[in-house]
């Protein structure tokens, strides 16, 4: 796959999901390359996606055209341009010129024309297409949208960020005219314009829209989802941006206005799974919420608490379970009350915080007790809240072994537990992995 920047690819690939979000209402006939289309989606599979191909040539007329272009976005969504043009090139040449169905397909045409960086090309098609998308009416201006956020990458991928700016500034409000669905397409536009504006220097606006994104993200997306990948790496171009202009406003570097934009690219980074660069950054923030912050302050132990699954992530085990030492162990029942109400009042990202801090207080006091799973359990209903199933997946996978020592792998409470982990596994179509959960339950 060829490398674009993180905001193109991200827009190319969300691009295809909008043009989903419109085709659930497919006539039967079209089902199995539907649906092939979407596991093809899910897997990044480029065998799902030859089924649908070869289910796609056995239709005719209108049939054809749509499933072709499904195809071609699946070719699209997984990076196999060339693949994916040659099949819109069909089904354009079945389409009748500046119908609303020939300008979808121009707009997926161009879309794969930038990904083969054929950008001159790219830029007609999209043109063409909108010129047809500029006189619809009512939900029928998704499409609008969808391809003004492809021609605003294309500013992007030229260096034209002012320019990029003023089409998302045209494209986004159509979703609030027009009452349409704020989708994975709408938060991919939302990131793109939020990584414009940090190249432009509007770092405040850019966060914003940014956080946006990265938030819809980790609520309906699995982590390896590509969206997802872009959306956590333009924050960290953000937060980097923004730690340089700190350091270059104030000399002294333990000063909140640097303390924060260092917190949170080390954040950033681990989200990345840049764990090298993401433990760097941890230790400098703990060291400098150390020197500006009073002993024992909340925030210092989150940190403490991400720097030290930032380290056992990169299997750094001594060096986490000496910084676990530092931790009071005495306040975990704090935390958890804190946590608790936190999400009492709609605050979960609070709550997640003060959860996480409580489990690692937890294992400082009592190595891994049913007090971790308690506070374990916390956190699996936020991420069930709010569809984070990858950390819940993460979540189970620190509890299962707390709970098979305690119980024993015979238990009701642990055979319930691993079920369900293996549900969340099947979700994130980690099938192998849920497969080998199940087979630890004894009967």
């Amino acid at each position: 796959m060829r490398r674009l920047s993180a905001y193109l690819l991200l827009l190319l690939l969300s691009a295809v999901t909008a043009q989903i979000g419109l085709a659930t209402q497919m006539p039967s006939f079209l089902s199995p390359a539907y649906d092939a289309y979407l596991q093809g989606k899910l897997a990044l599979s480029a065998q799902l996606t030859e089924k649908a191909k070869v289910h796609a040539e056995t239709l005719a007329g209108p049939e054809r055209i749509t499933a072709l272009r499904l195809v071609a976005e699946q070719y699209l969504y997984i990076g196999a341009g060339a693949k994916g043009f040659s099949v819109i090139n069909q089904a354009i040449a079945l389409s009748t010129p500046n119908t609303f169905d020939w300008a979808k397909c121009k707009d997926v045409q161009g879309a794969l024309l930038q990904l083969l960086n054929r950008s001159q090309e790219a830029e007609k098609c999209m043109s063409s297409a909108r010129k047809v998308f500029a006189n619809s009416t009512g939900k029928k201006r998704y499409h609008l949208a969808v391809c003004d956020g492809n021609i605003a990458a294309l500013r992007m991928a030229q260096n034209d960020f002012s320019g990029a700016i003023v089409v998302f500034e045209g494209a986004l409000p159509i979703f609030d005219h027009e009452q349409l669905e704020k989708d994975e397409q709408y938060f991919g536009m939302v990131g793109n314009y939020g990584a414009a504006l940090s190249k432009v220097g509007r770092l405040k606006e850019a966060e914003d829209k940014l956080l946006q994104s990265e938030r819809y993200c980790e609520q309906h997306m699995a982590i390896q989802n590509p969206q997802f990948k872009g959306a956590v790496h333009n924050l960290s171009v953000l937060y980097k941006k923004q730690l340089d202009a700190a350091i270059k406003e104030n000399a002294d570097p333990f000063r909140p206005q640097v303390a924060k934009p260092l917190v949170n690219l080390a954040s950033s980074l681990k989200g990345e799974g840049k764990y090298a660069d993401a433990e760097k950054m941890f230790a400098l923030a703990l060291n400098v919420n150390k020197k500006i912050l009073p002993a024992g302050h909340q925030l210092i132990g989150i940190i403490t608490a991400e720097y030290i699954d930032c380290l056992e992530k990169e299997g750094k085990k001594q060096a986490a379970d000496e910084l676990k030492k530092t931790i009071p162990s005495k306040s975990w029942q704090h935390y958890l009350e804190f946590g608790k109400e936190a999400a009492a009042r709609g605050d979960d990202a609070e709550a997640e915080n003060r959860f996480f801090v409580a489990e690692q207080r937890t294992r400082v006091a009592n190595k891994d007790t049913m007090d971790t799973v308690q506070c374990l359990n916390e956190l699996l209903q936020v991420y069930y809240r709010t569809n984070q199933w990858e950390k819940a997946a993460s979540t189970y996978a620190r509890m299962l072994p707390v709970l098979k020592s305690a119980y024993g792998a015979k238990d009701p409470a642990y055979e319930k537990s691993v079920r369900n982990y293996a549900a969340i596994l099947t979700r994130l179509n980690r099938n192998d992995e849920a497969t080998k959960a199940l087979a630890t339950i004894k009967h």
